[in-house]
């Protein structure tokens, strides 16, 4: 790493766990300001369009008539997925802030 970094082997070991501390930090402002207001807009979008495909029972144009509800379910069952990935993440960190270990 000191070849990476340039920096002498004890400014490693010095400044090494300030550098987690940062980027633990940053990663929690990152998810707050960025990650969850994006993936929870998209998963409200994404309720709406499958509710309104539930309510009109909606197929698709094809002569098979395929059922697009079911697959337009799938958009919100997947946003919602991501937010708890995020949350995971998020609690990760903050596990990291607080005990000083990686999970």
């Amino acid at each position: 790493m000191a070849e990476i970094t340039g920096l002498p082997p004890v400014a490693i070991i010095i400044f090494c766990p300030l550098i987690f501390f940062a980027k633990a930090v940053l990663d929690i402002v990152t998810y707050a300001i960025l990650f969850f207001p994006f993936v929870i807009c998209l998963f409200l979008m994404g309720m709406e369009v499958a509710a309104q495909s539930w309510a009109i029972k909606e197929v698709s144009s094809s002569l098979f008539q395929a059922p697009v509800y079911l697959t337009k379910t799938v958009i919100p069952v997947a946003f919602f997925l991501l937010m708890l990935q995020g949350l995971s993440e998020v609690l990760k960190r903050i596990v990291f802030l607080r005990n000083g270990e990686k999970i």
